[in-house]
């Protein structure tokens, strides 16, 4: 076998391998539809990005650091079940844990962009450790971090949560993920400041090396 055929081969395998991991859906489908719920396997962490049209969605999208419709970022994590959890701006308990179906229904016809990715190199070990996490986050009064600043370690918003679950396990997910803006003229009364330093909904999107990318969805166009 010549050695420009072998490498022809694995450029193959390569392209297809990738595409049967990744799914792509046009946004013509609704999101329930088009998330196929067989990518999930058990004994795997993943990270969900979600986009929506409301007000408070738009407001965090001119925080993203790589643009793009996210707006909020959750864990999924698969053991015995695939469960989701994050923390977002529900008033009444913003630490939330839902499953799949929950997630992309709860407001459904806001939702215009869901990605999944899952995080590699998980061993039981680390698994064993982000459960630990997720207990301890479970059992504290969680409120969400409205001007994205506390120092409070039960004041937290979307990414930073996931920081404090996943971090200790994957520390090169967060390299040089978090970011300082000048926060928009609009924005200074409310958040008392006119620069943040934050980790940003979208931060993966900056180490994706560490992360396969197992489904996009975006709304199609009215």
């Amino acid at each position: 076998m010549s050695r420009l055929f072998k490498i022809l081969v694995v450029c193959l395998v390569i392209t297809f391998g990738i595409a049967a991991v990744w799914h792509h859906s046009s946004g013509e489908e609704d999101l329930p539809t088009a998330l196929d719920k067989t990518l999930f396997e058990e004994e795997n962490v993943y990270l969900l990005l979600r986009g929506s049209q409301t007000k408070m969605g738009g407001y965090a999208r001119e925080y993203n650091r790589y643009g793009g419709l996210a707006s909020h970022i959750a864990l999924g994590f698969y053991t015995d079940s695939l469960r989701i959890y994050h923390v977002n701006t529900r008033k009444s308990n913003p630490m939330i844990t839902e499953s799949l179906t929950s997630f992309v229904t709860a407001e459904e016809k806001s939702y215009n962009y869901l990605s999944v990715w899952k995080l590699k190199g998980m061993t039981p070990n680390k698994l064993d450790s982000i459960q630990v996490a997720i207990d301890r986050l479970l059992g504290q009064p969680i409120k969400f971090d409205y001007k994205f600043n506390s120092n409070d370690e039960n004041i937290l918003y979307c990414s930073e949560y996931i920081q404090k679950i996943l971090q200790p396990v994957s520390p090169g997910l967060f390299k040089d993920a978090f970011y300082t803006k000048k926060v928009p003229k609009g924005h200074r009364f409310y958040l008392k400041t006119d620069t943040l330093h934050y980790l940003p909904a979208d931060f993966i999107l900056g180490n994706k090396q560490e992360l396969d990318l197992l489904f996009e969805w975006e709304l199609a166009e009215q």
